[in-house]
């Protein structure tokens, strides 16, 4: 098997032990490669992925931490990686979150190593070819039936800031259909409406989600929420965000949502709850485990993945 032994020339600091991480690249001046050696397939592996996340995602080419182990480059292009470790900083671009870390062991990819380093190829002389290439590395199955390593395990960990909600239409299509779940499904659907408008936010044909926000360990949302006598009103909505197991599911619940109700002078505004709460419930591949508002701002989100695939509405009034 071919191996190379690479000089370091710029600093790699440790992947950090997130996730019990075993596997580090060499401390020292900045280098696109560790200072081991090792399979020549994962060195120019590490720099096909380090070169899309920065082209792709706009990510930040030293905040980018690898480490890949193989038996041999052989093992490597056929995707079989006893430890795969990737950190990312911030994405800058389509994702966009504060960080990103993702801790894999045992894992058969298949042929997804093989075409992941003919993507630079792909970009500059049949840039047409990229999407649906990227489409078949994240959706279609590479595992090889006749060749298993074990038993594989896969965790993953994003941050996100209240921008990164509030800038990414990702998240923000995420966020717009927990605004229509939440209403829809609340016991009052509203508490109080200003005077000058009459109806009810539940009988609300469509909203605009305007700008999303974190605050307390809560989500803010303000939104428009178009009533079906053609007028619009504008309301503020903050939410708690939980984790339940639903059929043997994760699913996220919307928790104590309440809507910011301005009664006028000389009453001072409050937080009216809506009652009820409504959930997003995600099956298939993702599996998640911990939600959290650290005390520095934004969103942490850990989880696994896992089999199948689904995403319901999950109304938790309807729990037997």
């Amino acid at each position: 098997r071919s191996k190379v032994s690479w000089t370091t020339v710029a600093t790699a600091p440790a992947i950090p032990a997130r996730f019990g991480a075993r596997v580090s690249v060499a401390a020292g001046p900045r280098t696109w490669f560790a200072t081991r050696d090792e399979p020549l397939a994962i060195s120019v592996s590490k720099v096909v992925v380090r070169t899309v996340l920065w082209a792709i995602f706009a990510v930040e080419a030293g905040s980018i931490r690898i480490a890949m182990k193989a038996k041999s480059s052989k093992d490597c292009l056929l995707g079989r990686f006893s430890i795969l470790q990737i950190q990312l900083g911030r994405l800058k671009r389509l994702l966009q979150v504060q960080g990103a870390c993702l801790d894999c062991e045992k894992l058969n990819l298949g042929f997804k190593p093989t075409l992941l380093l003919l993507l630079p190829l792909i970009m500059i002389f049949c840039s047409n070819l990229l999407l649906p290439t990227l489409l078949v590395l994240v959706f279609v199955p590479g595992r090889s039936r006749k060749s298993s390593i074990g038993p594989s395990r896969s965790k993953f960990s994003v941050e996100l800031s209240g921008a990164n909600l509030d800038s990414c239409w990702l998240w923000r299509l995420l966020l717009g259909g927990a605004l229509r779940d939440i209403v829809h499904y609340s016991v009052a659907g509203v508490a109080i409406l200003p005077q000058e408008v009459s109806g009810d936010l539940s009988s609300a044909t469509s909203f605009d989600l305007k700008t999303v926000g974190i605050a307390d360990s809560r989500l803010i949302m303000d939104a428009v929420a178009n009533l079906p006598d053609k007028t619009s009103l504008k309301f503020k909505l903050r939410t708690g965000m939980s984790l339940a197991q639903v059929e043997g599911d994760s699913a996220i619940f919307w928790e104590n949502p309440e809507i910011l109700v301005k009664p006028g002078w000389p009453l001072p505004d409050f937080w009216a709850p809506i009652g009820g709460f409504a959930g997003r419930r995600i099956g298939g591949p993702i599996r998640l485990t911990r939600i959290d508002f650290p005390q520095s701002g934004g969103v942490s989100i850990e989880g696994s993945f896992g089999r199948g695939t689904e995403l319901a509405t999950y109304v938790a009034g309807t729990r037997g």
